[in-house]
C-alpha cells in the first residue's frame, strides 16, 4: 500500500461522490463525528448541515473520536477526506503535516454554492459559505501553495487526483 494522503477538503468539490466511487478512499464525513445523527440518511445528513448545532446532540467525543478515525483510515485507504474544521486542521499540522487542503478558487465559489444548494445543504449552511470564504482566503495565503489543490470552476476534486496519478479512470 501506498503512503496514505490527507486531503481536507471544502463542501461541494465531490468528496463524497469520490469514497463512494473508490474503495480505497474514504469520505470522513465530520457530521457522523460531530453529533448524534445515525438515524439519518445521506440525503438528509446533507440537508441539515448547518443546522446541525440547533437540531442534533452534540457528540461529547468530538473531536477526539474524528481523530481516531483518521488514523485508523491510515491504515486501510490510500486517500484520506476530512472536513476542514479548525480543530481537524489543527491536529493534521501537528500530526500529518504533508496533508494537502481541497479548496474553491474564488471564480468557482459561486458554482459551490449553486452546488450545496443542488444537493439540499440547508439555508444556514449555504450563508456560512459566503459569510466565511474571505477568511478561508486570508488564512490560504499562508498556507503551504504546493500543499493546496485549488478547483476551478466546472472542476471536482477527481479531476485533480486524476491528474496528480492518485487515481486512476
Amino acid at each position: 500500500m501506498k503512503t496514505p494522503i490527507i486531503i481536507a477538503g471544502y463542501g461541494a468539490i465531490g468528496k463524497t461522490y469520490l469514497g463512494k466511487k473508490n474503495k480505497n478512499i474514504v469520505d470522513l464525513e465530520a457530521s457522523k463525528y460531530r453529533y448524534f445523527i445515525d438515524n439519518l440518511t445521506e440525503d438528509e445528513i446533507e440537508k441539515y448541515k448547518g443546522t446541525f448545532a440547533k437540531y442534533r446532540t452534540p457528540n461529547p467525543d468530538w473531536p477526539n473520536n474524528y481523530f481516531k478515525a483518521i488514523n485508523s483510515s491510515l491504515k486501510h485507504y490510500d486517500v484520506i477526506l476530512t472536513s476542514l474544521h479548525q480543530e481537524v486542521l489543527q491536529f493534521l499540522a501537528q500530526n500529518y503535516p504533508d496533508y494537502f487542503i481541497a479548496f474553491p478558487t474564488k471564480k468557482a465559489m459561486k458554482q459551490i454554492i449553486q452546488r450545496s444548494k443542488a444537493r439540499g445543504n440547508s439555508k444556514d449552511y449555504i450563508k456560512s459559505v459566503k459569510k466565511y470564504k474571505r477568511q478561508w482566503y486570508k488564512f490560504l495565503k499562508n498556507f503551504p501553495q504546493n500543499r493546496i489543490i485549488w478547483i476551478e470552476p466546472n472542476k471536482y476534486l477527481e479531476n485533480y487526483l486524476i491528474d496528480m496519478n492518485i487515481i486512476k479512470v
